[in-house]
């Protein structure tokens, strides 16, 4: 798979996702309008409740900080900017280390949310949450489950990545003393931090 291959399939993801996300609200307001703001059923665990989030986000309702269009727009553009960064990570580690890349697409979750995210809070507007989950007394919509999705799969994407990285050290650094391992997981370190401000393209190759 070339380069431009690769980077086309991650757009196509991103803009279905983006099109689940932005149908899903076209399709409450064009079908379902009157249900808009309705409470959830009581004793009801898991409910359709559309609402409009006034508070911006969910992490700023848990930190009552209230709707702040700048910050809100501000905290997209830093996620959108971590995604960059979380995919050359995660792209990098693939193919130094022989993973799949299929990994990388995870991020397509979390990067589908800030651009859903920021044309909404550029405009000043409220996004519309529809998912009641009752144990967490919250409302979610398509764009907080891509978040969730992300996350998780980050995390479990750690642990083949930290086997891998363990078995590679081990047989770098043996007969290695003490002070030669953490020089030579200095340099690895360096190495890849250098990686993030090198082109994709001067570190690339076929992946999987």
């Amino acid at each position: 798979m070339s380069l431009h291959q690769y980077i086309r399939r991650h757009v196509i993801v991103v803009l279905v996702l983006l099109l689940i996300g932005y149908g899903i609200v076209a399709y409450i307001h064009a079908v379902c309008p009157e249900k808009i703001g309705q409470p959830h059923a009581k004793g009801v665990q898991v409910d359709f409740a559309p609402v409009y989030n006034e508070d911006g986000s969910t992490f700023h309702a848990r930190l009552d900080i209230g709707y702040r269009q700048g910050l809100l727009i501000l905290e997209s553009v830093i996620t959108l900017f971590g995604s960059w960064i979380l995919y050359k990570v995660v792209l990098y580690y693939c193919v130094f280390f022989g993973m799949k890349s299929w990994w990388t697409y995870l991020v397509d979750f979390g990067c589908a949310s800030a651009i859903g995210r920021l044309p909404v809070r550029l405009a000043g507007m409220y996004v519309l949450d529809y998912f009641y989950i009752g144990f967490r007394h919250s409302t979610y919509d398509f764009f907080d489950f891509c978040i969730g999705i992300c996350v998780v799969g980050l995390l479990v994407w750690l642990i083949p990545a930290c086997l891998k990285y363990y078995s590679y050290k081990r047989k770098s650094t043996k007969g290695m003393g003490f002070w030669e391992r953490c020089k030579w997981e200095m340099r690895f370190s360096m190495e890849m931090g250098k990686m993030l401000f090198r082109p994709l393209r001067s570190w690339w190759k076929d992946v999987s």
